[in-house]
């Protein structure tokens, strides 16, 4: 792949924010994607794509007031096989989102720290690979809802808890393959370099 990127930072508030926007660009070649089989097994292949282009532009800020922390991202894709020969219905490149997201508010007084936040995609396609001929899918938006916290006991030490899919909506990444649903996770971090 041959790529690059621009792009800029600008700090606000006398350094207490920060926004930052950037244009990104790759040429790939020999993209590996899956094609389905056909008679008499139907045993699909790996397949390398000539050629294919991915842009976008990202956008990030974060501004912290006090204990408080608060972060946001979004990005805007665009990604197409451009080998010949390929029909315009199926230049877009699969589980790319046109729109992906995400947020976090943290706060942070002292030893403990508390947060919430998102991330999601919008506007995807996919491929379901169920049906003969294949056909492409709208796998539908998610917003993946998050809380978070981190208590630490000592400069060394700290308790980590999460919970995943907050609202323990059911959505898939990749068509066919559904997420889990609400999940908590506990953590110990020992770092002795501290």
């Amino acid at each position: 792949s041959k790529g690059f990127d621009v792009g800029g930072d600008q700090s606000l508030a006398a350094g207490r924010a920060r926004v930052s926007l950037t244009y990104f660009s790759n040429e790939l070649t020999d993209l590996l994607a899956y094609e389905s089989g056909g008679p008499p097994d139907w045993v699909g292949r790996l397949i390398n794509l000539n050629q294919a282009e991915t842009s976008g532009l990202e956008f990030g800020g974060r501004a912290t007031v006090g204990p408080i922390d608060v972060r946001a991202s979004y990005t805007m894709l665009t990604a197409e096989n451009m080998s010949e020969g390929v029909a315009e219905a199926e230049k877009r490149l699969i589980r790319r989102p046109k729109h992906a997201i995400g947020f976090d508010l943290a706060w942070s007084p002292g030893a403990l720290t508390v947060g919430a936040g998102a991330s999601g995609a919008l506007d995807r396609e996919d491929t379901d690979f169920s049906t003969f001929p294949s056909v492409r899918v709208d796998p539908g938006n998610y917003l993946n809802g998050r809380v978070y916290a981190e208590w630490r006991a000592t400069s060394g030490i700290a308790v980590r808890g999460r919970v995943e899919n907050l609202f323990d909506k059911r959505y898939e990444e990749a068509f066919g393959y559904p997420t889990l649903g609400r999940r908590a996770t506990i953590g110990i971090s020992l770092d002795r370099s501290r």
